[in-house]
């Protein structure tokens, strides 16, 4: 494989894996949201 080429793929590659990361972030904290108001609506 030409060596720009691989150089290039594991960037998106990279990049990608960035991404996943992030939104597995975003999820569990808009997780953590979610129950909390869960919660307080619980108590009233």
């Amino acid at each position: 494989m030409d060596k720009e080429l691989k150089q290039q793929i594991e960037f998106m590659n990279n990049n990608l894996n960035a991404i996943v990361a992030n939104q597995a972030m975003i999820f569990c904290k808009l997780k953590d949201i979610e129950d909390r108001i869960l919660e307080e609506e619980e108590k009233e």
